[in-house]
């Protein structure tokens, strides 16, 4: 059998050349007929496609070779067994049982980076007289979303509200930096973008967390209502802190900040603000 332009796999003395044999270590047995071995001429090239469903199939491969067009005349009226309704249930079983398994350990990630979010302290270089983690902030953003999407007629999903409510799951590993911090300059910005990036390259179950992800999921009014909520939770926190007593420069310019980012975005927001006894 001559190679006739097509892949094949070379056959030579009783043993299949192939990567896939070397990376299994598994030996291949050549039966030939003894009437016709005589004249049987080597190397003989057989049609990668044929041993490729063989190993697919988990078969052991078994040659009977003739003269050489005995042998191709053999490879060719071979068909592949199609597998039974048992072996189709079992794999089907097995992928199954792997797809649970990755999706339990994904799960197990990401309840350790959840946890991991109630000891991030944000406003961490500022004064300030109670904690404010990063758990708490993302649960009141994503509350304060779903109360204020409802009055602005903002539909979403529970695949919005969950890129919500771990909006800043990133910082388990980044830690809090201040808006001021990172929007600093342009090139600021740039370079904690590539801060985010490299991060989720060794931790890639945090991929869809990141400010650029948190985007894309979202449509242009939800992310407009999600950065005003996400704004007004810190302002909540700031104004109470100046209730209790705090009158640090830095919580008067956080207020401000606030201020000046989310009103005139939402009526519904702003008569909230106005109207919120502290």
């Amino acid at each position: 059998m001559k190679n006739s332009g097509i892949n094949c796999i070379r056959l030579q003395n009783g043993m299949i050349k192939t990567e896939r044999e070397l990376e299994k270590n598994t030996k291949y047995v050549f039966v030939s007929d003894r009437n016709n071995f005589e004249g049987m001429l080597f190397p003989v090239y057989i049609p990668s496609a044929y041993i490729s469903k063989c190993i697919h199939d988990g078969r052991k491969i078994v040659f009977y070779a003739g003269r050489t067009n005995g042998l191709g005349k053999f490879l060719s009226s071979q068909t592949s067994p199609t597998p039974s309704m048992e072996q189709k249930m079992k794999l089907l079983e097995e992928k199954k049982k792997q797809e649970r398994k990755m999706k339990e350990t994904r799960i197990a990630n990401k309840i350790k980076y959840l946890r991991k979010c109630k000891n991030i302290d944000r406003l961490s270089l500022y004064f300030k007289f109670r904690e404010y983690n990063l758990l708490e902030h993302q649960y009141m953003t994503a509350m304060l979303f779903k109360q204020f999407a409802s009055i602005e007629d903002i539909a979403y999903t529970m695949v919005e509200f969950e890129e919500i409510l771990c909006h800043d799951v990133l910082e388990t590993i980044t830690t809090d930096l201040s808006y001021e911090v990172k929007n600093l300059s342009a090139e600021t910005k740039r370079c904690w973008n590539k801060i985010e990036e490299e991060v989720i390259e060794n931790n890639p179950i945090l991929s869809k967390f990141s400010d650029k992800s948190i985007k894309e999921c979202l449509t242009k009014e939800q992310y407009k209502m999600f950065k005003c909520c996400d704004l007004l939770d810190l302002w909540m926190f700031c104004k109470e802190e100046q209730v209790i007593g705090n009158s640090h420069r830095d919580i008067k310019r956080v207020v401000a900040t606030c201020e000046k980012l989310i009103n005139g975005k939402y009526k519904s927001i702003d008569k909230f603000m106005s109207n919120y006894e502290f």
